[in-house]
């Protein structure tokens, strides 16, 4: 997914080649289960190095994080700085996977209790939605103190569902009886470098000004999504959520040549709670909600079809199965393509559960392999009227050409006309150079009046 359109042909391209980033997190028995009396396995954690053994079995990822880990930890540990790059232009992709009553939604603060003040439960998102705000005050006093031009940041949000394989705008209902699917689309789009990256369309968006904003535009949303009660948890989400957060970051840029200019970076942090995998025979689950987990079992599936593709390594011409599913194809920015990605895979301790647990660290663990082309978006100021001056300067010599040409064949009626016509057009031409170097040093200038 990404930024305005308009901004693409404009947008100069840094990159560099990362992996995806992998936490594993095990969350505490619940009190249903400690009434059960149910048994756990036999899981040893270790944070140097970070690795998760099962049985005889050892898993290796970039975070682990022990059952009795809070919520500050998870979020300073591995979210904090991705926030942070947001506003140098990277695109951040942080989401969590896991079987159906694993902890993703508490750990990523999208579920209905999700508070805006701080405390010991609360999840990702509305830690997220304070450091935003918290940086940006940092950036704009720091500006102040320097002397230098206070930065224009804004942020921006939507909120998409996808469940049983259609998208909702969950921003975009006033009534929750009335359903309707939403016209999204999602498209390709072309960097100047050749790779691919997907735009995502057809969305309600809301600027928000402050983190009890987000927190009141997110709870909007978490009211039309689709939970229910199941055999396996309490308030099983039956859809996949991404919550995006725009952020234009507009400031003056100081070289130590002594020349400044005005930059632009656009960015988007999505917040995907994936829906929970789930086995029927354990959830109870008959009709509708049946239905809704098998779409969910598709997606997933499809999902451990791309992470399985693209973690075996980096051939160029091997087909990633991206369009399978719209899970996927949503996804295929932060999968192999040009965004910074964090993977939170949540697992249950329970001995009941060893077979969904043995598949979040495999699926995790091949997550972990996949490289990404991170991409950083930006643009300078004078870009868009520099490239038109340009491109008409450009015009014109090519008709001046064309007139000298025509000049050394033409009768002597038509000479004297085309000799005033190729003085008019030369004439306009140094007209239009000398406005192009003008515009440069008014650019020059302008920044320095700014500081």
């Amino acid at each position: 997914m990404n930024f305005d359109d308009n901004l693409i042909e404009k947008v100069e391209h840094e990159h560099h080649v990362e992996n995806i980033q992998v936490a594993v997190r095990v969350r505490p028995l619940q009190k249903k289960e400690e009434r059960c009396s149910i048994e756990t396995m036999e899981i040893r954690t270790s944070r140097t190095p970070p690795s998760v053994c099962v049985g005889d079995k050892e898993h290796l990822y970039d975070k682990v994080f022990p059952e009795d880990t809070l919520q500050d930890f998870v979020y300073e540990d591995c979210v904090s700085s991705l926030v942070e790059e947001c506003f140098d232009g990277r695109n951040v992709t942080i989401l969590a996977y896991g079987q159906t009553g694993s902890g993703k939604t508490y750990t990523m603060g999208m579920g209905k209790q999700s508070g805006v003040n701080k405390s010991n439960h609360t999840g990702i998102l509305p830690r997220i939605a304070h450091h935003l705000f918290d940086y940006k005050a940092e950036k704009e006093s720091w500006a102040r103190t320097q002397g230098f031009a206070i930065p224009e940041i804004t942020f921006t949000v939507s909120f998409l569902e996808l469940y049983q394989e259609k998208f909702f705008d969950l921003l975009n209902k006033s009534d929750a009886s009335d359903r309707e699917e939403a016209h999204v689309f999602v498209r390709d789009q072309r960097r100047r470098d050749g790779s691919v990256f997907v735009t995502v369309s057809g969305l309600k968006t809301k600027e928000v000004s402050t983190a009890e904003h987000i927190m009141a535009v997110l709870h909007h949303g978490t009211r039309e999504r689709v939970t229910v009660k199941t055999a396996m948890n309490e308030r099983s989400s039956r859809s996949h959520a991404v919550f995006t957060i725009m952020i234009t970051h507009r400031r003056v840029i100081h070289h130590e040549s002594g020349h400044a200019e005005i930059v632009t970076t656009s960015s988007k942090l999505n917040i995907v709670d994936l829906a929970g995998s789930e086995r029927l025979k354990r959830s109870k689950a008959t009709g509708m909600r049946a239905k809704e987990g098998i779409n969910i079992n598709t997606g997933l599936f499809a999902l451990g079809n791309v992470i399985s593709a693209l973690s075996r390594g980096s051939n160029t011409n091997a087909h990633i199965p991206y369009r399978s599913n719209k899970l996927t194809r949503l996804l295929q920015d932060s999968l192999g393509g040009g965004s910074k990605t964090l993977l939170i895979a949540c697992m249950s301790p329970a001995i009941i559960d060893h077979l969904e647990t043995a598949n979040t660290l495999l699926f995790a663990s091949r997550a972990r392999k996949i490289q990404n082309k991170v991409v950083i978006n930006q643009r300078k100021e004078e870009d868009s009227e520099m490239e038109y001056l340009r491109k008409q300067i450009g015009w014109m010599s090519l008709e001046l050409m064309d007139l000298r040409e025509k000049s050394l064949n033409d009768d002597e009626g038509e000479m004297h006309n085309l000799r005033q016509r190729l003085n008019s057009l030369e004439m306009e031409n140094k007209l239009l150079s000398k406005e192009l170097e003008t515009y440069k040093k008014g650019m020059k200038s302008r920044a320095c009046v700014i500081l």
